[in-house]
């Protein structure tokens, strides 16, 4: 007997850009009590529910295969590397994301953003890039308490640079993965994670399922609940990036907003 069942699909996404709602909502899903019966069930021997491998591409690449859903932050995949399975991918305008992660790091939720002279190594999590300004007695998040918005959204950007060289590189050409972008999700998830649901071949319970847990988890209901969730809005780079910053983004960064339809 086979005792591995075939992944079901993978999703792509970047740090802020939705990552826990669809954590949430895939472990929903793939309720690891449920999932541990039929594995015994069957007389399976390795785990097979969902895991968000972060931004740990190399074990991403080695274990998907052992999960029935996997999901990837903040990397380039060539879809060629992988099974023809769905697969989808969210983007978010990247001047939000440099806002929305400032203000994350800020708060030093997470213990990477607190590491004092932080290396490449400590950032892979999150596949970073340490910015040139801050020293060996800081960390991520002293620093951005310490400096100006302006030095702190052009530390932002520096960290994200990563992010956004994967992201202009990436393709959602072939038939079997899907786009979406954050500013069409957000007030519109139900619609959106039916399309996605319908894309993964998910059957009709399964669905029902995740349209529950979509609602429950939605941005509207969960930001008072939940520190994570500081503003879902799109477009807070308006009212927050000083000029010098937007105008050195809109620059150096031109092909990517326009790669996405975002407006220079």
């Amino acid at each position: 007997m086979n005792n591995q069942l075939q992944p079901m699909g993978f999703h792509f996404s970047y740090h802020k850009c939705l990552t826990v709602y669809l954590q949430r909502v895939m472990r929903t899903l793939f309720d690891p009590k449920l999932l541990n019966k039929i594995r015994k069930q069957l007389g399976m021997e390795r785990k097979f529910g969902y895991k968000h491998f972060k931004a740990f591409k190399e074990e991403f690449l080695l274990e998907f295969h052992k999960y029935r859903f996997a999901s990837l932050n903040n990397h380039f995949m060539d879809l060629s590397d992988l099974p023809n399975i769905p697969k989808s991918h969210f983007v978010r305008d990247p001047r939000d994301l440099v806002v929305s992660g400032y203000f994350y790091h800020k708060r030093g939720s997470e213990s990477w953003v607190r590491i004092s002279g932080p290396d490449e190594k400590d950032f892979r999590i999150v596949n970073g890039v340490v910015p040139e300004a801050i020293s060996d007695e800081m960390s991520l998040h002293s620093y951005l308490n310490s400096c100006s918005l302006e030095d702190g959204l052009m530390a932002e950007i520096q960290f994200r640079s990563n992010h956004f060289k994967n992201m202009l590189a990436w393709s959602c050409d072939s038939n079997d993965c899907i786009e979406f972008r954050y500013e069409d999700i957000i007030g519109n998830e139900l619609e959106v994670f039916k399309k996605l649901f319908r894309h993964y071949g998910f059957g009709e319970n399964l669905t029902r399922r995740g349209i529950k847990a979509c609602e429950k988890y939605s941005a509207q209901r969960q930001q008072d609940k939940l520190k994570h969730i500081r503003d879902p809005k799109p477009s807070q780079y308006l009212d927050v990036m000083p000029k010098k910053v937007l105008d050195y983004f809109n620059y150096h960064y031109k092909d990517l907003l326009l790669k996405y339809d975002y407006d220079i």
